[in-house]
């Protein structure tokens, strides 16, 4: 595992600080617990980053519908507007989510 992790993200123990010895086994155990949490955390920004880019154009499209329902029936302005707002509203809260 240790060695897994270390080759996706570039990290591992250099045989040369430790020359022909082994690294002490707490060492290789807290190497792999940050290792692991690296691989987490870039996991969540990779899929934060995804989930925003799909957010941002659903809203520029929603946006751009918003504006030709405005032009066709601009009595229900207020509506679409909202309808709009809560759509980004719950992409947004959904993002930030992400984070926990």
């Amino acid at each position: 595992m240790s060695s897994e992790l270390a080759r996706r993200i570039g990290f591992s123990l250099s045989p040369d600080l430790f020359g022909s010895r082994r690294p002490p086994m707490s060492l290789v155990r807290e190497v792999d617990r940050v290792n692991q949490r690296t691989v987490v955390a870039m996991a969540k920004v990779e899929g934060a980053g995804i989930a925003t880019h799909v957010a941002l154009l659903h809203v520029e499209s929603l946006t751009n519908e918003e504006a030709r329902a405005i032009e066709r029936c601009p009595l229900g302005e207020h509506r679409y507007r909202a309808l709009v707002d809560t759509y980004t509203g719950v992409a947004a809260n959904e993002i930030a989510r992400l984070s926990y």
